[in-house]
């Protein structure tokens, strides 16, 4: 039986068939998807991604044999955005036997606006009466631009990073995907590598560490990937250099940050953090350690505790400048209040101006 341009719909599906069907051999039919929007088409296999897809893709498919066996290949038509990432000549090969679980391979696409290139393969199960579709799929992404990344989202980022390769896979039941990317930053001026998790719209940063000079610093945190895009940071350091964090300064700190943007934005006047910290050899004059609580409101520098040695204490504010990028230059103003231990106050005497070491006979001033 010979059949000629057939077509049929599946929910937002548009497809047509034609070639010939025997009691003998099967089936041998050719056919072809009309160029789909893939947002409706993940719409039509309830697919709930976790970022937003668009763009537009066409499959030319052969089914064959009694037992139909339906192997395909597919090619985007229009370039497909993933949340902000533009893909561009997207195309794969697809091969099913049950019509229930959809093989992916070959998968490839290459990415202009951040200078990536993707290769991947996975499978697709739809969903059926007795049991939910789920997902599993893995890619490996090369030459990732992480300042165009970063550019894309309005981030600033403190150092120059380069080319980022990871490893990505896509995997849950199809209400409710997720998304582990393992990365490398081997060229960065700071080496990192860590892991970002996409669940319930929400990015987590975990198991990253960042490579100084001397030292390394773990980071966690998340992003919000609805409304504002608020987000949340931890950064724990452990004997890292302070010139790794700024220019021309001496001395190591260990301790932990936690910074917090509300708004999703990246200028410092809109974040808020509290740190916790141990200064080894910071300042010329002073050999011993020192300890603080620091919070940062966006305005001002709040300094709850300070312990010098075993001498000195103080609690205040400290105000600074900025420039017109709103990165604090200069400090415009100090108000602390200090206390000097009487037993230690010879060792106060080299990292006090005359005018309050003339007092070091009273513990507080």
């Amino acid at each position: 039986m010979s059949q000629q341009n057939i077509t049929g719909n599946y929910g937002s599906l548009a497809a047509r068939t034609g070639g010939t069907v025997s009691k003998t051999k099967g089936f041998n039919l050719d056919a072809t998807l009309e160029p789909t929007d893939i947002a409706k088409a993940l719409r039509t296999f309830a697919v709930k991604t976790p970022v937003a897809i668009a763009g537009e893709v066409k499959v030319n498919a052969k089914i064959t044999g009694k037992q139909p066996i339906v192997a395909a290949t597919f090619a985007s038509t229009k370039p497909v955005t993933v949340d902000r990432l533009i893909l561009n000549q997207v195309q794969g090969k697809i091969k099913t036997k049950d019509f229930t679980t959809l093989e992916f391979s070959r998968i490839k696409a290459t990415s202009g606006n951040v200078d990536a290139a993707i290769q991947g393969e996975g499978q697709l199960r739809l969903p059926t009466a007795k049991k939910a579709g789920s997902t599993l799929f893995a890619f490996n992404v090369t030459g990732v631009d992480a300042e165009k990344v970063a550019k894309l989202y309005d981030a600033k980022l403190p150092a120059a990073i380069g080319s980022v390769n990871a490893a990505v896979q896509v995997y849950g039941s199809l209400d409710n995907i997720q998304v582990l990317t393992q990365f490398d930053a081997p060229d960065a001026a700071y080496p990192a590598i860590g892991e970002l998790l996409i669940a319930n719209n929400v990015l987590t940063v975990r198991n990253t560490t960042v490579q100084f000079p001397a030292g390394a610093a773990a980071v966690n945190g998340t992003l919000d990937l609805m409304g504002n895009r608020s987000w949340r940071a931890q950064l724990t350091s452990d004997n890292i250099p302070l010139s790794a964090l700024a220019a021309n300064q001496r001395g190591r700190v260990s301790g932990t940050v936690e910074l917090e943007s509300p708004s999703g934005s990246f200028e410092i006047d809109k974040i808020v953090a509290q740190a916790d910290l141990n200064f080894a050899n910071a300042v010329a004059a002073i050999p011993d350690a020192i300890e603080t609580r620091l919070n940062w409101d966006g305005k001002s520098l709040f300094v709850p505790s300070l312990q010098v040695g075993d001498y000195l204490t103080a609690k205040g504010r400290v105000d600074l400048a900025v420039n017109a990028q709103k990165v604090p230059t200069a400090v415009s103003g100090i108000d602390l209040d200090l206390t000097l231990a009487q037993s230690q106050s010879q060792s106060a005497q080299c990292l006090c101006p005359f005018s309050i070491c003339q007092y070091r006979r009273y513990p507080k001033f």
